[in-house]
């Protein structure tokens, strides 16, 4: 298989599931955005209860943990998604915030 056929079907690869999954990204960052932040107002509470002796530091360690991991699995959505957009962008050499080429073959300067 040609060089240039494998990299029309990596750009393939990656445009079709990106665009399809783009709502659904959408979806699942402002879904993980919403989970840390419940959980850190669960930890303020935690932290609040705590102080005032109602609950014991195992239960505002589990409360710490949560807000960590929620903080975590939110970053490592953002990663994913900026990575997938900026590999597409790579590959097709357009920018879709600006909807314009980032190569033009045929200016004066490239020949």
């Amino acid at each position: 298989m040609p060089l240039e056929r494998q990299g029309d079907q990596s750009i393939v690869r990656l445009q079709v599931p990106h665009l399809l999954n783009r709502g659904a990204a959408d979806c699942g960052r402002r879904a993980r955005l919403q989970h840390d932040q419940v959980a850190l107002e669960r930890y303020k509470v935690s932290q609040n209860r705590y102080l005032i002796g109602k609950i014991d530091i195992t239960n505002l360690n589990i409360a710490l943990n949560e807000k960590d991991n929620a903080k975590r699995s939110y970053i490592q959505a953002l990663n994913s998604f900026w990575g997938a957009y900026y590999d597409l962008r790579k590959l097709t050499l357009y920018d879709f915030a600006d909807r314009k080429f980032l190569y033009d073959p045929f200016a004066k300067e490239n020949q």
